[in-house]
């Protein structure tokens, strides 16, 4: 910007002058989610350009630290307001694996001694891979000889033969 003095004998000077201004905070956001159902491990981190350093964070659940820890699921919003006072807002939702859970259905051993009995065990949520832990065995994660028939990413079928004793 140009800008001109005149005094009251008509004497007058110019200058320029130079106005910045800081470029727009610009906000990165990551996480982790909860592992498991129910827990309060996720995590959320915001990384920012812009404005003018230092800046503050306020997360909606009052954390004031870049990152925060030890989140249930849900969604959290942090304020950043830079030294200037400037602000932006972002948004982050925590999510969760829905709950394990399990159910069996057994088909007993035909005759004493037999080895024909059959469990199936149908697993919904929690993450895939599964480890089962029955009958003396570990199982898992699920590979090998045991059989999986899969209903979508966060559940399955599973079947065991096994015998049992008499």
């Amino acid at each position: 910007y140009t800008y001109t003095i005149t005094d009251g004998s008509g004497c007058s000077i110019s200058n320029t002058v130079t106005i910045s201004q800081p470029s727009t905070i610009s906000v990165t956001t990551s996480k982790t989610n909860v592992s498991c159902n129910g827990l309060s491990d996720g995590t959320a981190s915001v990384s920012v350009t812009g404005g003018t350093s230092p800046y503050t964070y306020l997360w909606s659940n009052g954390q004031t630290t870049d990152t925060a820890i030890n989140l249930t699921a849900n969604t959290y919003t942090c304020t950043i307001t830079d030294s200037s006072g400037c602000t932006t807002t972002t948004t982050i939702t925590i999510n969760e694996p829905a709950a394990l859970s399990s159910n069996a259905a057994i088909t007993h051993v035909t005759c004493n001694g037999g080895n024909d009995a059959v469990v199936i065990l149908n697993i919904t949520g929690g993450t895939t891979d599964y480890t089962i832990n029955a009958f003396g065995a570990t199982l898992g994660p699920l590979l090998g000889g045991v059989s999986v028939i899969s209903s979508g990413s966060s559940g399955g079928q599973l079947n065991l033969n096994f015998a049992v004793p008499a």
